[in-house]
């Protein structure tokens, strides 16, 4: 999934950075943050599936 921002996202509950935004943009796959990032109204898109089958 790809959400956009600025910065970092600081998790507080364990007191490390939970992400970092670069260009504006980051992209993951991470549940957590995921759901956390969700949660605190990060404007996000999932990705488009880019690879190809091959044969079809």
């Amino acid at each position: 999934m790809k959400f956009y921002g600025h910065g970092v996202v600081w998790d507080s509950e364990n007191n490390k950075p939970l992400c970092e935004f670069v260009d504006g943009e980051l992209k993951t796959t991470a549940d957590g943050v995921i759901k956390t990032l969700k949660q605190l109204g990060y404007k996000a898109e999932k990705e488009k599936n880019t690879s190809k089958i091959e044969g079809k």
